[in-house]
């Protein structure tokens, strides 16, 4: 499963994966401009999961990560502005 968004201009972005079987998610979330954003995945099997979310410019990320069983799983989050982050 792959879900990309993309957006330059104002926005608030909500990504949300379920899975509950055997699966491979890659969330991708890019913006330049002022952004909230929330990606959320969950899985409940093997899983492989990306979560990537690129920012240049103030924003408030949430990148919220829950699994049950065997995963691998990597977060990657690039900020070049003014910005609070949880992870």
């Amino acid at each position: 499963m792959l879900v990309e968004v993309e957006s330059t201009d104002v926005c608030a972005v909500l990504v949300e994966v379920e899975s509950t079987g055997i699966c491979a998610v890659l969330v991708e979330v890019e913006s330049t401009d002022v952004c909230a954003v929330l990606v959320e995945v969950e899985s409940t099997g093997i899983c492989a999961v990306l979560v990537e979310v690129e920012r240049t410019d103030g924003c408030a990320v949430l990148v919220e990560v829950l699994s049950t069983d065997v995963y691998t799983m990597h977060i990657d989050i690039v900020i070049t502005g003014v910005c609070a982050g949880h992870i």
